[in-house]
C-alpha cells in the first residue's frame, strides 16, 4: 500500500550509514556477566533501543559476535557514531544490557586508516 511503502521510506531516509563531520566512530564490545536466562528480556529491550535510536537517526548497529563454526557465545559488538567520548560513553550507559549489569564491557575509540565503514 502506498501508506506502507511512505512509512518504509521515510525509515530508510532517517537511517545514517556515516557519521557526521563533527562524530567519530566508537565500538563497544561486551561479554555476558550474567546467566542467559536473566540476560534474555534485557538483550530483547537492547535491539528495540537500537532499532529506536537508528529511527532516530543515529548511525549505530549492533550484532553479536560467533566462533570459527558461526556459534554464537563471544559476546556483542556494537558501532555507533558520537561527537566524543563522553557523549558515546552516555550512550553505552543506557544500553538496557549495561544499565541492568548484564555484561563486562569496553568502550573504544576507532580511527579509520585504511578504509573506511558505512552502516547499512
Amino acid at each position: 500500500t502506498a501508506s506502507t511503502s511512505t512509512s518504509t521510506t521515510t525509515l530508510l531516509q532517517a537511517i545514517k550509514t556515516l557519521p557526521n563531520t563533527d562524530e567519530s566512530w566508537y565500538v563497544k564490545t561486551e561479554q555476558f556477566s550474567q546467566p542467559f536466562p536473566i540476560v534474555k528480556p534485557h538483550l530483547e529491550a537492547h535491539r528495540l533501543w537500537v532499532a529506536k535510536l537508528r529511527s532516530e537517526g543515529v548511525c549505530i548497529t549492533s550484532g553479536y559476535r560467533v566462533d570459527a563454526d558461526g556459534k554464537p557465545g563471544g559476546g556483542g559488538l556494537m558501532v555507533f557514531a558520537a561527537t566524543d567520548y563522553r557523549a558515546a560513553e552516555a550512550l553505552v550507559l543506557l544500553d538496557p544490557l549495561v544499565a541492568n549489569g548484564c555484561v563486562d564491557w569496553e568502550l573504544n575509540g576507532w580511527i579509520p586508516e585504511v578504509g573506511d565503514i558505512e552502516l547499512r
